[in-house]
């Protein structure tokens, strides 16, 4: 996969961080619901900048989604 295609990985697909597994869900502008909105100071922005986890906002997205970011539990 590219660093572009990462980026704006699709709606339901997932991606590995460290050990822990994250599915892509469409969502509006809020981030409430973004299990990294749920850190302690929203590290997200940094993530995203060093490439740990795609792109969430619709403005920047190819496909123009907001989209959050949900733990997938087993």
């Amino acid at each position: 996969m590219t660093k572009e295609e990462f980026k704006n990985l699709e709606v339901g697909k997932t991606f590995t961080l460290g050990f822990r597994k994250f599915i892509v869900i469409e969502s509006g502008i809020d981030c409430s619901e973004c299990c990294f909105d749920k850190l302690e100071d929203c590290p997200c922005s940094s993530m995203r900048i060093n490439n740990f986890i795609p792109e969430c906002s619709g403005r920047i997205r190819k496909d123009a989604k907001d989209v959050i970011f949900v733990e997938v539990v087993k």
